[in-house]
């Protein structure tokens, strides 16, 4: 479990929030609604094994030679599969901020962020940077909307919901590439049982059994399809 060295307060572009983290068992607290989003892209991304905020301090020194302590926010660790898929994928710590403030504060971030580089270089660890650009995208929609797909709810799902789900997983099967609207089509004209089958092809989606481009919004027009897929975050954030 990655638990934050300190306490983490709202950041001067942001405010305090609280993120319930599946992953890593217990509540993350993020210092900006910024930060609050990547967290979501991080609990989605199926490659993420786990994640915590303000995880570890890194000594430098300034140019006036005066010790110094940075704390980034996010260190992510990732599946021992999807780094043996990825060669280039490994452990990565990251710095969230806006657009507009590393421009604003870049002579102040540049160094820390350069010692940050070649201290956690030696344990294998990458650092990267990450802003509303690489966040704030369709993927992050789609995250937050399939993420409340996956609840104890739909994990304890009775017989006859496994039932429409593998009534799903054959439909898909025969189909090959089709939308949710045609998929509920084909399964049935009732639309009371539409309305039924409905979440459990969001939930086949957010486990990754259906798959579609999640770059993109998504739809009842969507592409879907049953084949495994390349990445489920874009390379910008990896």
């Amino acid at each position: 479990m990655l638990m934050p060295i300190r306490e983490i307060t709202a950041s001067n572009f942001g405010i305090k929030s609280s993120f319930v983290s599946e992953k890593n068992a217990t509540m993350q607290q993020a210092e900006s609604l910024l930060e609050h989003d990547f967290l979501t892209l991080l609990e989605w991304d199926s490659r993420v094994a786990q994640y915590g905020t303000q995880p570890l301090s890194i000594d430098w020194v300034d140019i006036d030679g005066k010790a110094r302590k940075y704390i980034p926010d996010v260190l992510v660790t990732y599946h021992v599969l999807a780094t043996s898929r990825d060669p280039f994928l490994r452990a990565t710590v990251f710095e969230v901020k806006p657009i507009e403030v590393l421009r604003r504060d870049w002579k102040i971030f540049q160094p820390k962020f350069r010692a940050a580089v070649a201290a956690l270089r030696p344990a294998g660890i990458r650092f990267k940077i990450v802003t509303e650009k690489h966040i704030r995208t369709p993927l992050l929609e789609n995250a937050r909307f399939l993420l409340s797909y996956k609840t104890q709810r739909f994990s304890n799902a009775s017989p006859y919901e496994q039932k429409m789900q593998l009534d799903i997983r054959r439909a898909l099967l025969s189909m090959g590439e089709t939308t949710p609207k045609a998929l509920l089509t084909r399964l049935t004209e009732s639309d009371i049982r539409k309305v039924q089958y409905i979440p459990w092809i969001w939930w086949l989606m957010n486990v990754g059994i259906i798959k579609a481009n999640l770059t993109k919004r998504l739809t009842m027009a969507s592409a879907i399809w049953t084949i495994d897929t390349t990445k489920s975050i874009p390379e910008n954030l990896t």
